[in-house]
């Protein structure tokens, strides 16, 4: 379960909500880049990023190769 808490971006007013780390797994690309701001290390892939997360749900391979840990 991720927690949220509101934090404030030095370039924007608006609060934005951010999570605490969450990780993902990727058993069939161990080094896949998503972006420029995904790239999965040994099938790790960590952030606390929310637009990130979205971005990796968004991929094609989310939920078939491409998981958060358990």
């Amino acid at each position: 379960m991720a927690f949220k808490k509101k934090v404030v971006d030095s370039e924007q007013a608006d609060p934005v909500e951010e999570v605490a780390e969450m990780a993902f797994v990727c058993n069939k690309y161990k080094e896949l880049r998503i972006g420029k701001d995904i790239k999965f290390e040994n099938g790790l892939f960590k952030t606390t990023n929310p637009n990130v997360i979205a971005k990796m749900k968004e991929n094609d391979g989310w939920l078939m190769f491409i998981h958060p840990r358990d």
